[in-house]
């Protein structure tokens, strides 16, 4: 399938120089050419994005939006994924600043995207890859995947399964639990949600980052509050 990437920052320049450098390649023109960049930061005017700009002059980017107001992630996922249709692509996948990829990790998802068929595929990134277990594993070509609770890490939406669910929710501030109210509305449309089993992806700790831990903290504790209510409506 014919995807592009969507990158996401704010802050945290040591962890997106090294995300980016393991799941992207510095100047991969093959990479560059099959899966452009689109690049949203959210990182304030200063030092912090002076420093993610010359990281980025490193990569081809398809096309870079800077906004330091911080929506949190759905605002530039849903702006991104318009653009990125628009452009005529069949789907995107996005990558956080704090995911280390496998090798092969677009190509993993939308093939087997296409094959399953499957709207949304995922790689269970670090203690996440434990909890798929829970689920029965089953194989698709040889291939084993999951379904059937909700996924995180970074996805790959096909432009139909996108059209079908929807925006990804911005009621939540810059946390919440995008992932699992997408989920559930993708369960609701029909749509296939998987994870890619056999494969791990691996988190970057943010145990050192008190600031992070405390606006995240903060986020997720006024946004469950909005999620049951839509959840107890949909």
């Amino acid at each position: 399938m014919n995807t592009a990437i969507i990158a996401l920052t704010f802050k945290r320049v040591e962890a997106t120089q090294q995300v980016w450098s393991n799941n992207l390649k510095p100047k991969n023109l093959l990479l560059s050419a099959q899966h452009p960049v689109y690049w949203w930061d959210n990182t304030p005017h200063g030092p912090e994005r002076e420093a993610l700009l010359e990281i980025a002059e490193n990569y081809n980017i398809k096309h870079a939006f800077h906004d330091g107001s911080n929506y949190g992630i759905a605002h530039p996922i849903n702006q991104m994924a318009q653009r990125i249709f628009a452009d005529g692509y069949d789907g995107f996948v996005t990558m956080a600043s704090d995911i280390m990829e496998p090798e092969n990790w677009i190509e993993h998802r939308s093939n087997f995207a296409a094959m399953l068929p499957a709207g949304i595929v995922a790689i269970p990134p670090g203690k996440h890859h434990t909890a798929v277990a829970r689920y029965p594993r089953e194989e698709c070509n040889g291939i084993g995947f999951e379904h059937g609770g909700d996924i995180i890490g970074n996805w790959y939406v096909t432009k139909q399964s996108y059209e079908k669910i929807g925006l990804f929710p911005e009621h939540y501030g810059i946390y919440g639990p995008i992932d699992l109210e997408y989920c559930a509305r993708a369960r609701k449309a029909g749509v296939l949600a998987v994870y890619l089993s056999d494969l791990e992806a691996n988190c970057i700790s943010v145990q050192d980052d008190p600031e992070y831990i405390l606006a995240k903290n903060k986020s997720l504790a006024e946004a469950w509050p909005i999620y049951s209510n839509v959840m107890s409506n949909l």
